[in-house]
């Protein structure tokens, strides 16, 4: 039986939220199984000068974060279908990868 892993990563955590409960939703319309695993935020440190000539302890720093989700379920009959709806059907600030 083949296993198929649905990799999704923001930068915004309110929109992880709204669309992993989306996703859950349309998984249990159609009868797929899923198990979801949750992976720790990523946080990304930029520490820039204020002043580029004299004071160089001066430093300024600016954090991004990334938040991830999983999704793993096994074979279905429409599972070409659903990862094509999947794809269409998410928002600009959410990343999508599907592994086979």
């Amino acid at each position: 039986m083949k296993k198929y892993k649905l990799f999704i990563t923001t930068k915004s955590k309110e929109s992880l939220v709204l669309y992993v409960n989306y996703l859950k939703k349309n998984f249990n319309q159609w009868g797929l199984t899923y198990s979801i695993i949750g992976c720790p935020k990523t946080t990304k440190r930029i520490t820039l000068l204020k002043s580029p000539h004299v004071n160089k302890k001066a430093k300024e720093t600016f954090e991004t974060h990334t938040y991830k989700q999983v999704f793993s379920f096994s074979n279905h009959s429409k599972i070409l279908e659903i990862l094509s709806f999947i794809s269409k059907n998410k928002s600009h600030s959410i990343n999508i990868k599907i592994s086979f």
